[in-house]
């Protein structure tokens, strides 16, 4: 991982990627074979990934985010085939960031993202690495409190 200049949340190399520069407000949702609900009877929801531990692989002896393994295990879950579950969709952040590394710009961006999807879905969950999850919940929660939406 880049070295990071902490007042800034710019990596010392000036790299977009190792700065965790999201694209997500970008990005399209891609639907998940889980949540077998049927469509406007049981709602819909995005999942917003962000990165943190779910969706880590063992990697030389640590642990790593990859892209894929999160929706691949969500899909794999009985749970998740119940017809009373709603439709699902996934974001995945790229790249996929260390909750230590999120912070105001991160912030904006997953209310970006909420935003451009607000009207396409019934609720959102962000799934978020444990560092600075109540920072996060905290920022968005005033960036977003008109919202009528969870």
């Amino acid at each position: 991982m880049a070295a990071v200049d902490q007042t800034t949340s710019t990596p010392a190399d000036g790299s977009a990627a190792a700065a965790g520069h999201l694209q997500a407000a970008e990005m399209s949702p891609v639907p998940l074979m889980a949540g077998a609900g049927v469509e406007g009877r049981n709602g819909r929801v995005l999942i917003i990934y962000t990165g943190g531990t779910m969706g880590m692989t063992r990697q030389n002896g640590s642990l790593a985010p990859t892209r894929g393994y999160l929706p691949k295990r969500i899909n794999e879950m009985e749970e998740m085939a119940d017809p009373e579950m709603p439709k699902l969709d996934l974001i995945e952040y790229e790249p996929l960031l260390d909750s230590s590394n999120i912070g105001p710009k991160e912030w904006a961006t997953m209310a970006r993202t909420i935003g451009k999807h607000y009207y396409d879905y019934d609720g959102f969950v962000i799934i978020h690495g444990t560092d600075t999850m109540s920072y996060t919940a905290a920022a968005l929660s005033f960036m977003l409190e008109d919202l009528g939406k969870v």
